[in-house]
């Protein structure tokens, strides 16, 4: 896409609040939230569940004496349920059996009969969670001894949250640095960030900050959109010094978004009272504009223009344009037209997308009626890029009314693979 299609803008992906794990939870007395005897103990337990306390009897002694009973005893539906009982038991006991949870349960979530779902992931997380409990430095070791290979890949993610849950985040960052050069998964870091508990978060941020790759962006991000969500300004203020500069603009402009939320009519003094740069607090300006009341759009827009920088003012326009259309159509379309040169090719993008969506013929007359030149390619253009994931057929139709040769095949190499 040239430059004059590219829609500029940041995204924050809010992943969850809290991480949601597959645990199975197949009998009440096999709840990892109650109280349980000490692993050293537990070759004593009385199980009863039927034929379950026959069943890891034999595992103790050879799992595969384990896993024939099973075989032999149980239907078909049921020792799946069956080899997660067994090998819970058996890996509360002996972690170096905490490898065969990959062999013998699925590696994607699977039904059990009961409705609940199980994989290996989870069993793991669960079985972390257990050993962090009762003797976490026996698990930590055995982590960081096992082999570079599939276990070790899967098992310390698990280990890191549960590390972190139980605010031992600096034996979680360790055991994650011995990953390399595999990577965990964005998922797993923002369960990490998440469960971080620790009273002061600049070791949360100095972490993230020393990541390398998309990651490290993509998590600054994250925490943003959790800081904003939970109306924690605090966190989000410090989040923000220790933000690259790629992401500085969208964090700031969360707490702007925050902000509006919180103060309300109060939101510009109190955009005025924060230490920031004057360019950075057009970003917080631009993100309270989701937020403010109609009487203060004018006013925020204008200090954005005043002060901003062409990222601050996009931004801004983009809200503005949105805000302004749903309110009086007329005056956006004039306001898109009287902006400076350098947002009015996005100005107008941003118009006809939001007109597309609440009244897409409207926005086709309106693109056709324009005077041939760039404006009127770039509002097709854009038109026919939305009009392509629905009717690819007569978005290529429409196409062919583009003057400019260059854009008009840029649109039709894109409309090829729809």
């Amino acid at each position: 896409m040239s430059n004059s299609r590219k829609i500029i803008a940041v995204t924050i992906v809010a992943i969850g609040e809290s991480v949601c794990l597959r645990l199975s939870s197949l009998a009440a007395d096999d709840n990892f939230a109650t109280e349980r005897p000490a692993p050293s103990t537990l070759s004593g337990t009385n199980v009863s569940r039927g034929g379950d306390e026959e069943m890891i009897s034999l595992g103790r002694k050879d799992l595969k004496e384990g896993l024939a009973f099973i075989e032999s005893h149980y239907g078909e539906e049921d020792r799946l349920a069956a080899r997660v009982r067994l090998l819970r038991a058996l890996c509360q006991e002996r972690l170096d059996l905490i490898p065969k949870m990959i062999e013998l349960l699925p590696l994607q979530p699977t039904y059990l009969p009961n409705g609940f779902t199980v994989d290996a992931d989870s069993m793991m997380q669960s079985v972390s969670n257990f050993w962090v409990q009762k003797q976490p430095e026996a698990i930590i070791q055995y982590a960081e001894e096992l082999p570079d290979d599939r276990p070790k890949r899967l098992l310390i993610p698990r280990l890191a949250e549960s590390l972190t849950e139980a605010n031992r985040f600096s034996d979680a960052t360790r055991l994650l640095g011995k990953m390399l050069p595999a990577r965990p998964s964005m998922n797993v870091l923002a369960n990490i960030a998440a469960q971080f508990r620790g009273a002061d978060k600049t070791e949360l941020f100095t972490w993230v900050a020393s990541l390398d790759g998309r990651v490290k962006p993509m998590l600054f991000l994250h925490l943003a959109t959790r800081y904003g969500s939970l109306q924690d300004e605090e966190s989000l203020q410090k989040l923000i010094a220790f933000a690259p500069d790629m992401v500085r603009p969208g964090i700031l402009e969360e707490l702007g978004r925050m902000g509006a939320k919180v103060r309300g009519e109060k939101t510009t003094a109190w955009i005025k009272s924060l230490s920031f740069a004057p360019e950075e607090r057009a970003h917080i300006l631009a993100g309270a504009l989701t937020g403010v009341s109609n009487d203060q759009i004018v006013p925020m827009v204008e200090a954005v223009f005043a002060e901003g920088d062409t990222s601050a003012k996009r931004s801004a326009a983009r809200t503005y344009i949105y805000r302004l259309f749903t309110l009086d159509r007329e005056k956006a379309i004039a306001w898109v037209k009287a902006v400076p040169p350098d947002l009015h090719s996005d100005a107008i993008r941003y118009l006809v997308m939001d007109w597309f969506n609440v009244d897409a013929k409207g926005a086709l007359a309106w693109a056709k009626a324009l005077d041939r030149g760039p404006d009127r390619d770039l509002a097709l253009s854009v038109y026919v890029d939305l009009l392509g994931k629905t009717d690819p057929t007569l978005a290529r139709v429409l196409a062919e009314d583009i003057d400019d040769g260059a854009i008009k095949k840029e649109v039709l190499l894109y409309l090829r693979g729809r």
